[in-house]
């Protein structure tokens, strides 16, 4: 359901639902691009804990820093990933037919757009 804090934002009666043929829920189809996303997430939890060691340990400015950047960077690109997946599989449905060549520079343009913003 939608979180309380959000609920105030949205008028009594208004039914929030997702277009047809954009699903809210899936995540990547294949069982290989699910493993390389969970691998990704392992790797980004591994870069989180050895910041919270960083911290326990007194470590040094620059050590702290540099595991922050780290940790910044594999979320941008996690989530460049998956957003990218998620226009290309459900906004164009790519996977159920080939884009038309104006389609797929539109896709360029906003998978461009939104590589900038993410990094």
């Amino acid at each position: 359901m939608i979180r309380r804090s959000l609920a105030r934002y949205i008028p009594r009666g208004v039914l929030l639902q997702v277009p047809p043929g954009v699903c809210a829920n899936k995540m990547p189809d294949s069982i290989e691009d699910r493993q390389k996303l969970i691998n990704r997430v392992r790797r980004l939890g591994g870069q989180i804990e050895a910041l919270e060691r960083a911290v326990e340990n007194d470590a040094g400015f620059t050590e702290v820093v540099r595991l922050l950047a780290a940790g910044r960077g594999a979320i941008n690109s996690i989530m460049a990933e998956v957003v990218e997946d998620h226009i290309q599989a459900h906004l164009l449905g790519v996977a159920e037919r080939k884009p038309t060549r104006s389609e797929a520079e539109a896709l360029e343009e906003l998978l461009d757009v939104l590589r900038s913003y993410i990094k």
